[in-house]
């Protein structure tokens, strides 16, 4: 039982004046900065419900494109199906969302892979082919 405490739970007067009552009013302390500051604040918060901005959206026009990989990144899209990252893929013990992420990066633009991908972008520059 602890010490703060006397027989049949009766809780001592000196715990709830040092200990118990201090962090009551803490939190209730805690507990008024959130309202003020909600209240603070909410004149600048602008809530709009989804129905009332579909007005204001023009409609969607959705346009599909289909252009050839350059050069570079048709190479950088083998060597990636053929790296050590994409056995990883293909065994299950990388998640299959990294794969897919590498290679929408390498058809949308080179310049967007950073280190996941430098090695295979320092062999291409390095001329090292890809055996297919």
């Amino acid at each position: 039982m602890p010490a703060n405490l006397k027989p049949g739970w009766r809780i001592n007067a000196q715990y709830v004046l040092h200990v118990s009552l201090p962090i009551f009013r803490f939190v209730m302390l805690i507990i008024k900065n959130q309202v003020a500051l909600r209240d603070l604040i909410k004149p600048y918060l602008l809530r709009r419900l989804k129905k009332d901005v579909n007005i204001e959206l023009p409609k969607k026009n959705e346009q599909v494109l289909f252009c050839q990989l350059t050069p570079i990144q048709r190479q950088l899209y083998l060597q990636f199906l053929n790296s050590k990252e994409a056995r990883l893929v293909y065994a299950g013990k990388k998640n299959l969302l990294f794969g897919i992420d590498i290679l929408r990066k390498i058809c949308n633009h080179t310049l967007l892979l950073k280190d996941e991908t430098a090695n295979m972008m320092a062999d291409l520059l390095a001329g090292k082919v890809l055996q297919y």
